[in-house]
């Protein structure tokens, strides 16, 4: 064996995903073989990634890892670099309401009734996925750019990042100088 080939070259994974590498001989003849399963698989960093004898990785936590293919003295390396964990699936669970007490259920009835006069009915889905399409940009909107008066009319996201009392500080800025143009123009005009 001349060389071996790793593929594929220089990867990235999140934190908790798998990455099937390969390997493929060359021969002095000119051939290729799939060597996968039978070369040597270490990982310089194993709590970062490990490998299987397949040569299935698996990415533990962030950081880089050089995972090699050996067989007997010819080998060859790629790196593997594990990113922080990502969000794979969110779940919505409705929230539970005391029984008897129509008044909690509210919050719930105003957000169907926001979502369907806003998204959906505006949007007229035809299909499942382009109901889900809707909905997932409504909800984007929803916490990223849309004013809601129950928290001061900014966006869930700034109330959650903590920047209502700078965005109010500004808007009350902006009305004051906004009256004191008005009293200059009410001055001149008389």
């Amino acid at each position: 064996m001349v060389s071996i080939g790793i593929t594929p070259a220089n990867p990235a994974i999140a934190a908790g995903q798998n990455q099937q590498f390969s390997a493929k001989g060359k021969f002095s003849d000119g051939s290729n073989q799939d060597l996968t399963s039978s070369v040597n698989w270490p990982s310089s960093d194993t709590t970062v990634a490990t490998i299987s004898a397949s040569g299935m990785a698996s990415g533990l936590k962030q950081g880089a890892s050089t995972i090699e293919a050996a067989s007997g003295s010819v080998s060859t390396s790629t790196s593997l670099t594990v990113n922080p964990p990502s969000v794979v699936s969110i779940a919505l669970f409705p929230p539970r309401t005391s029984p008897y007490y129509p008044q909690s259920n509210g919050k719930i009835e105003r957000w169907h009734k926001s979502l369907k006069g806003e998204c959906i009915r505006p949007g007229t889905p035809l299909s499942l996925e382009d109901a889900l399409r809707l909905v997932e940009g409504y909800v984007e909107h929803y916490n990223n750019a849309r004013l809601n008066s129950a928290i001061g009319y900014i966006t869930p996201k700034d109330m959650l990042a903590g920047h209502q009392q700078e965005i109010h500080a500004e808007r009350d800025r902006k009305l004051e100088a906004a009256r004191k143009q008005r009293q200059i123009r009410r001055q001149q005009a008389a």
